[in-house]
Protein backbone atom coordinates (compact mmCIF):
# COMPACT_ATOMS: atom_id res chain seq x y z
CA UNK A 1 0.00 0.00 0.00
CA UNK A 2 3.05 2.29 0.56
CA UNK A 3 4.01 2.29 -2.86
CA UNK A 4 0.53 2.58 -4.18
CA UNK A 5 0.48 6.00 -2.12
CA UNK A 6 3.77 6.54 -3.04
CA UNK A 7 4.25 7.38 0.74
CA UNK A 8 7.99 8.93 1.35
CA UNK A 9 8.69 8.77 5.05
CA UNK A 10 11.56 10.42 6.70
CA UNK A 11 13.71 7.35 8.59
CA UNK A 12 14.81 8.98 11.53
CA UNK A 13 12.27 11.89 12.25
CA UNK A 14 9.11 9.67 10.87
CA UNK A 15 7.78 12.65 8.80
CA UNK A 16 5.81 12.44 5.80
CA UNK A 17 8.16 13.93 3.11
CA UNK A 18 5.43 13.25 0.10
CA UNK A 19 2.54 10.81 -1.07
CA UNK A 20 0.47 10.72 -3.91
CA UNK A 21 -3.01 12.42 -2.88
CA UNK A 22 -5.30 11.28 -5.86
CA UNK A 23 -3.82 7.48 -4.82
CA UNK A 24 -4.64 8.38 -0.89
CA UNK A 25 -8.23 9.41 -1.84
CA UNK A 26 -8.89 6.45 -3.74
CA UNK A 27 -6.92 4.10 -1.05
CA UNK A 28 -9.42 5.54 1.38
CA UNK A 29 -12.62 5.00 -0.94
CA UNK A 30 -11.36 1.39 -1.24
CA UNK A 31 -11.47 1.26 2.38
CA UNK A 32 -14.26 3.01 3.32
CA UNK A 33 -16.29 3.88 0.57
CA UNK A 34 -16.88 6.68 -1.54
CA UNK A 35 -17.09 10.50 -0.32
CA UNK A 36 -20.40 11.65 -0.35
CA UNK A 37 -20.98 14.89 -2.71
CA UNK A 38 -21.12 17.99 -0.46
CA UNK A 39 -20.19 16.29 2.75
CA UNK A 40 -17.51 14.74 4.99
CA UNK A 41 -19.96 11.20 4.77
CA UNK A 42 -18.50 7.66 2.88
CA UNK A 43 -21.41 5.78 1.91
CA UNK A 44 -19.84 2.61 3.39
CA UNK A 45 -21.83 -0.22 0.72
CA UNK A 46 -19.45 1.12 -1.86
CA UNK A 47 -16.78 0.18 -0.34
CA UNK A 48 -14.20 -2.51 -1.95
CA UNK A 49 -12.74 -4.04 1.15
CA UNK A 50 -15.88 -5.35 3.28
CA UNK A 51 -14.16 -7.39 5.82
CA UNK A 52 -10.67 -7.08 7.43
CA UNK A 53 -9.90 -10.35 6.19
CA UNK A 54 -9.41 -9.29 3.32
CA UNK A 55 -7.00 -6.54 3.43
CA UNK A 56 -3.86 -8.32 2.62
CA UNK A 57 -5.62 -9.55 -0.55
CA UNK A 58 -6.26 -5.70 -1.21
CA UNK A 59 -2.66 -5.23 -0.84
CA UNK A 60 -1.93 -7.68 -3.21
CA UNK A 61 -4.20 -6.46 -5.77
CA UNK A 62 -3.53 -2.29 -5.71
CA UNK A 63 0.04 -3.69 -5.94
CA UNK A 64 -0.54 -4.96 -9.50
CA UNK A 65 -1.29 -2.87 -11.99
CA UNK A 66 -4.05 -5.35 -14.21
CA UNK A 67 -5.91 -6.21 -11.02
CA UNK A 68 -5.85 -2.51 -9.75
CA UNK A 69 -7.29 -1.65 -12.97
CA UNK A 70 -9.86 -4.09 -13.21
CA UNK A 71 -11.02 -3.47 -9.37
CA UNK A 72 -11.27 0.18 -9.90
CA UNK A 73 -12.89 -0.37 -13.06
CA UNK A 74 -15.88 -1.92 -11.22
CA UNK A 75 -15.15 -5.52 -10.30
CA UNK A 76 -15.44 -7.03 -7.48
CA UNK A 77 -12.42 -7.99 -5.23
CA UNK A 78 -12.95 -11.82 -6.24
CA UNK A 79 -12.86 -10.84 -9.58
CA UNK A 80 -9.63 -8.49 -9.42
CA UNK A 81 -7.79 -11.13 -7.53
CA UNK A 82 -7.95 -13.67 -10.05
CA UNK A 83 -5.26 -11.13 -11.89
CA UNK A 84 -2.80 -11.97 -8.70
CA UNK A 85 -3.14 -15.21 -8.21
CA UNK A 86 -1.01 -18.02 -8.67
CA UNK A 87 -1.73 -21.10 -10.74
CA UNK A 88 -2.21 -23.32 -8.04
CA UNK A 89 -4.67 -20.55 -6.44
CA UNK A 90 -6.36 -20.55 -9.75
CA UNK A 91 -6.57 -23.97 -10.36
CA UNK A 92 -8.16 -24.11 -6.95
CA UNK A 93 -10.60 -21.10 -7.73
CA UNK A 94 -12.13 -23.42 -10.76
CA UNK A 95 -12.40 -26.12 -8.51
CA UNK A 96 -14.70 -24.81 -5.86
CA UNK A 97 -16.38 -22.43 -8.66
CA UNK A 98 -16.94 -25.59 -10.57
CA UNK A 99 -18.63 -27.29 -7.50
CA UNK A 100 -20.77 -23.97 -6.45
CA UNK A 101 -22.11 -23.74 -10.04
CA UNK A 102 -23.01 -27.38 -9.87
CA UNK A 103 -24.97 -27.19 -6.38
CA UNK A 104 -26.66 -23.81 -7.44
CA UNK A 105 -28.07 -25.56 -10.65
CA UNK A 106 -29.26 -28.25 -8.54
CA UNK A 107 -30.85 -26.27 -5.98
CA UNK A 108 -32.38 -24.22 -8.97
CA UNK A 109 -33.67 -27.23 -10.92
CA UNK A 110 -34.59 -29.31 -7.63
CA UNK A 111 -38.28 -29.85 -7.91
CA UNK A 112 -38.70 -27.73 -11.98
CA UNK A 113 -40.42 -29.94 -14.94
CA UNK A 114 -38.26 -31.87 -16.99
CA UNK A 115 -38.53 -28.54 -19.78
CA UNK A 116 -36.18 -28.67 -22.27
CA UNK A 117 -33.83 -25.83 -21.17
CA UNK A 118 -34.01 -27.30 -17.46
CA UNK A 119 -32.59 -30.78 -19.17
CA UNK A 120 -29.95 -28.39 -21.25
CA UNK A 121 -28.84 -26.54 -18.40
CA UNK A 122 -28.13 -30.01 -16.29
CA UNK A 123 -26.30 -31.81 -18.76
CA UNK A 124 -24.21 -28.64 -19.62
CA UNK A 125 -23.26 -28.29 -16.12
CA UNK A 126 -22.36 -32.23 -16.19
CA UNK A 127 -19.70 -31.78 -19.10
CA UNK A 128 -18.32 -28.71 -17.48
CA UNK A 129 -17.93 -30.35 -14.56
CA UNK A 130 -16.60 -33.53 -16.47
CA UNK A 131 -14.26 -31.14 -18.77
CA UNK A 132 -12.86 -29.35 -15.24
CA UNK A 133 -12.05 -32.57 -13.57
CA UNK A 134 -10.07 -33.96 -16.33
CA UNK A 135 -8.07 -30.93 -16.95
CA UNK A 136 -7.37 -30.26 -12.98
CA UNK A 137 -6.46 -34.27 -12.79
CA UNK A 138 -3.87 -33.83 -15.64
CA UNK A 139 -2.63 -29.74 -14.80
CA UNK A 140 -2.76 -30.16 -10.83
Amino acid sequence: MKSFVQLDIDPDSLEINSFNKRNLLQLLDDLYGSRTAGTARRDATSRKVKDTRDLSLFAKIISSDKARLHLHGGKSLEEAAIYVDTRDQSLTRLDTITKELSLLVRKILTGSSKETEDLALQEAVKRLDSAVKGFLKKHA
